[in-house]
């Protein structure tokens, strides 16, 4: 038991950093599509945004335990409210875009009212 405790430390700790270090993002924008995507293993959620200047972008929704975040299905709801509404939301993200491997930001907030947290 020890020894695994003592393997898996260090990797929580890591990929805690990750997190830390990835850059953070904050804007208001309008929501486009909301959709769930299946995978093999899980699933998750994905929205489409278009900022304020008319550039579309594209934000994957999921739990994160480094980030602390365990509401991404609250967090879908109020995009999707909004999408309905057609109202604006301000949404915090985080992480890197990298098309080669199919990985997008990541939702950390979404909020009608409050600007980012």
């Amino acid at each position: 038991m020890k020894k695994r405790l003592l393997l898996i430390l260090p990797l929580v700790f890591a990929l805690n950093g990750c997190y830390w270090v990835a850059p953070k993002y904050c804007v208001q924008a309008t929501v486009t599509n909301t959709e769930v995507v299946r995978g093999s293993e899980d699933s998750h959620y994905r929205a489409s945004f278009l900022d304020e200047a008319g550039n579309a972008f594209i934000l994957t929704n999921m739990d994160d335990l480094t980030a602390g975040k365990f509401n991404s299905g609250n967090v879908q709801a109020e995009l999707d409210a909004a999408k309905n509404t057609g109202e604006k939301v301000w949404v915090s993200f985080y992480g890197w875009r990298n098309p080669f491997l199919s990985m997008y930001e990541n939702i950390k907030t979404a909020s009608r009212d409050v600007p980012c947290l």
